[in-house]
């Protein structure tokens, strides 16, 4: 006697909620009612302004889901004043664009329009402080970039500016890197021999101790040398040299 075969019932309910979900995932794809209405840019400069607007035009009644952030941080980034971009979109139409800038903290001595970042990354710069410490690079030529990023060490150059200005905020200061790698701080009408850039931190708290109790010190000798920290030596200005 044979078995009867059971019946297969196909079960609807699943296929529904998955033909509602491909129906509410089209929605939000390609509705209107998602389309980037309103776009705020946090943090974006003067000099800017017009460049940011027509980066964020390119989200204008775009729906949101097809936004693609990574193309409008990057286009946003195009610029090399700008260190970070971040874009933040909802399904209401609205959309913050977070864009930071570089700190310059020095300037390259011959090209004033290059600058020197906290973190020793140089730039291309809209504009910058007339009061920024310069930064001199050997004479033997090549780019600037490979040689701050060499032996030049451009983060502890980009340091060394830093705390050299808040030394002396009243002094024109410059870095200047001599061929064969020693660097010199001059502030002022004043020159301090600092050698290499190691041990840095006691080379710069000895010159402000040494500031701290003869603040025109610099200004009566011909250099002062740090190069070891620990013996601190004076060149004396030549006879007839005035201070």
């Amino acid at each position: 006697m044979r078995r009867k075969r059971k019946k297969l019932r196909l079960r609807w309910e699943p296929i529904w909620w998955i033909l509602i979900v491909a129906n509410v995932v089209a929605g939000l794809t390609f509705s209107p009612i998602t389309q980037i209405r309103h776009v705020r840019v946090d943090g974006s400069a003067d000099f800017d302004q017009d460049r940011l607007t027509r980066v964020v035009a390119l989200m204008q009644g775009v729906p949101c889901s097809q936004i693609r952030p990574r193309r409008i941080e990057s286009a946003a980034l195009e610029l090399p004043e700008a260190r970070s971009a971040e874009l933040n979109r909802n399904l209401f139409g609205s959309a913050v664009l977070k864009v930071r800038y570089r700190r310059p903290v020095a300037r390259l001595f011959d090209d004033a329009s290059t600058a020197v970042a906290i973190d020793g990354v140089m730039y291309t710069a809209n504009s910058l402080p007339q009061d920024l410490p310069t930064v001199q690079l050997p004479e033997t030529g090549g780019s600037p970039a490979l040689t701050l990023a060499g032996p030049w060490q451009a983060a502890r150059i980009a340091d060394l500016a830093v705390r050299a200005k808040s030394l002396r905020p009243q002094d024109s200061i410059n870095i200047s890197i001599g061929d064969s790698g020693s660097v010199w701080l001059n502030m002022g009408a004043g020159r301090v021999g600092l050698g290499s850039l190691e041990d840095l931190d006691t080379k710069l708290r000895v010159l402000k101790e040494i500031l701290d109790k003869d603040p025109d010190m610099l200004s009566k000798v011909q250099a002062l040398n740090l190069t070891a920290p620990s013996h601190p030596a004076v060149v004396p200005k030549k006879v007839g040299q005035h201070p």
